[in-house]
């Protein structure tokens, strides 16, 4: 009889376990959109249950994106401004200019899938490197009246990164509104803490989802706030790849910093947008909403045609994905590319082949120093399918280049916070800039070429010469391209 029971009651289990897996295996047809992992997983859910429904609850749901949307419709990222804003303080609605013509199909995509609108008469400079960046940053912070907003990934705790916390501490001390963000992981890289040192003076400081502080923030370790921005006063704006660390310093070795970065100092309309995407970065993280008017000077700096690009697991659209993906569209002539991690997904890289089959010169600096040894080797593995095709890679020798940068033709830059990476483009926040300025354009364009210049051509034939366990070794990295 205890034998029947246990008979029946395994077969009643089995049973139970198959209608769930038959369940999971249906919700992985509706919402993979990949025909492949949706096949993958409903086969592997109806066909071994037990193991297949655990491995779809772990891996197959995409926490990060369901997450961030949940925050988003609870308005854990909505600042409401009210009615009857001074002029300042409202966004542009959109941009007519002659100058956008010749990039008229990858504007209309910026408007359907942006958070912002482009906006004219803005003033952009480029500083390359710590040595350019740093002064200028904590000029600004010493002469600050008004208010100070921060965010960076990485913040130092010594050296340059006392400077800043100094700076900052004084500015608060005279009676500037300070707030200063920093991401939960990369505080790790700062010992001591940055974040308590700022506690200890009196600085408001958060970290943005501090890891381990809960199982539910260990849990979403992966969402990670990218961006680097520094907003005073409503006025001016920095923004670029450059965190604040020692290493973007000339050494007294070489004369050069240890990491190449370009950052950029912006002033006029685009401050408005980007103080916006700080503050709702705040409320989020802290759940303080900021005052009912927030200035930003919206008074003509330039001429540059300036937009933010605040990207993020939350959005409906994958929004700097599709915008490089129109740029590869609507390129005339060529497209340069200078990123530190290069692991695109397979839609950007059907997209860089497309353009060079149809005759756009496709260039992609990296790094020959990483300091990420596999995505390097990821990189490697994927790059035949692109070489192929005719897209040339090179590596920059000498120190390591954490620039980030996308040209196209000698109309468009898009420069930010983001990598060529899944990671940037799908779980991070990140923070870039879509440019249209002559001047900018072909300084950048200047720069990229140099350094090209100088840089050693990557061939399929050099890649397939390695040695068997390098290429075995980088295949293996390869699979973990969609999380690296």
């Amino acid at each position: 009889m205890i034998w029947l029971m246990f008979h029946w009651a395994t077969a009643a289990l089995l049973v139970v376990l198959q209608i769930i897996g038959i369940g999971v295996g249906i919700h992985a047809l509706l919402h993979k959109k990949d025909p492949r992992a949706a096949l993958g997983w409903a086969a592997i859910c109806v066909g071994v249950p037990a193991i297949g429904v655990i491995l779809y609850l772990i891996f197959g749901v995409n926490r990060i994106s369901l997450v961030a949307k949940q925050w988003e419709s609870r308005g854990r990222w909505r600042i409401i401004h009210k009615e009857g804003h001074a002029k300042q303080n409202e966004l542009a609605t959109s941009v007519k200019s002659d100058k956008l013509k010749v990039v008229a199909n990858l504007k209309k995509t910026g408007s359907k899938v942006c958070d912002y609108p482009l906006v004219t008469k803005n003033h952009i400079e480029v500083m390359y490197d710590g040595c350019e960046a740093y002064p200028a940053m904590q000029a600004a912070i010493d002469q600050a009246t008004e208010s100070i907003y921060l965010s960076t990934y990485i913040f130092s705790s010594k050296s340059v990164g006392n400077d800043f916390i100094k700076a900052i501490t004084e500015s608060h001390q005279r009676g500037v509104d300070v707030k200063v963000l920093i991401d939960g992981v990369g505080a790790l890289y700062a010992m001591p803490s940055v974040y308590r040192k700022f506690k200890k003076r009196g600085i408001p400081v958060t970290l943005f989802l501090r890891p381990f502080k809960s199982w539910y923030h260990t849990l979403h370790l992966n969402l990670r706030n990218h961006r680097k921005l520094l907003i005073v006063d409503g006025r001016m704006a920095f923004t670029g790849g450059m965190n604040i660390r020692q290493q973007h310093i000339n050494t007294k070795k070489s004369g050069r910093p240890k990491i190449r970065d370009i950052h950029f100092l912006v002033k006029g309309e685009i401050v408005g947008q980007l103080q916006d995407v700080f503050l709702r970065d705040w409320h989020f993280n802290t759940g303080e909403s900021p005052k009912e008017i927030v200035y930003h000077d919206n008074s003509p700096q330039g001429n540059a045609i300036l937009r933010a690009i605040a990207s993020g697991p939350q959005q409906m659209y994958d929004q700097l994905q599709c915008m490089l993906c129109a740029a590869l569209v609507s390129a005339k002539s060529s497209i340069k590319i200078m990123t530190p991690y290069f692991v695109p997904d397979q839609t950007l890289i059907s997209a860089l082949n497309t353009a060079a089959l149809r005759g756009i010169k496709i260039d992609i600096i990296l790094p020959q120093k990483n300091n990420i040894f596999y995505i390097k080797g990821a990189s490697e593995a994927l790059m035949p399918q692109l070489l192929q095709h005719g897209v040339n890679f090179y590596y920059r020798p000498n120190e390591f280049s954490h620039i980030k940068l996308f040209l196209m033709d000698k109309n468009c830059a898009f420069t930010g916070s983001s990598n060529f990476d899944a990671r940037s483009l799908h779980l991070n926040f990140e923070l870039d800039l879509e440019i249209y300025d002559a001047k900018i354009c072909k300084e950048l364009n200047h720069y990229f070429d140099g350094i090209k210049a100088i840089s050693k051509s990557i061939t399929k034939e050099m890649l397939l010469s390695r040695p068997l366990l390098i290429k075995v070794l980088n295949s293996f990295y390869k699979l973990f391209s969609p999380y690296l």
